[in-house]
């Protein structure tokens, strides 16, 4: 599994959310991408990104992909 790669509760994620919103608010739209790349990614969309765009650029995105890894098992990148 990948470093960018945890399970959270929903309020852990409605405060990530709150923090990107302050930060694009802000104009710190560098940290507020970061901050959305802590979501974890849907597995139906992490599964699109895969087949679109291949292995390589969807774990280069960083996207938190466990929720994936939860649905489809632990080599589903394999």
């Amino acid at each position: 599994m990948e470093s960018n790669c945890r399970l959270m509760s929903d309020e852990e994620q409605f405060e990530i959310i709150k923090q990107a919103n302050k930060a694009w608010k802000e104009g710190d739209e560098e940290k507020a991408d970061e901050l959305e790349k802590l979501l974890p990614l849907a597995p139906h969309l992490a599964e699109f990104y895969l087949e679109e765009y291949g292995k390589e650029r969807l774990l280069s995105a960083g996207f938190n992909l466990a929720e994936a890894y939860q649905e489809f098992g632990e080599n589903w990148l394999d």
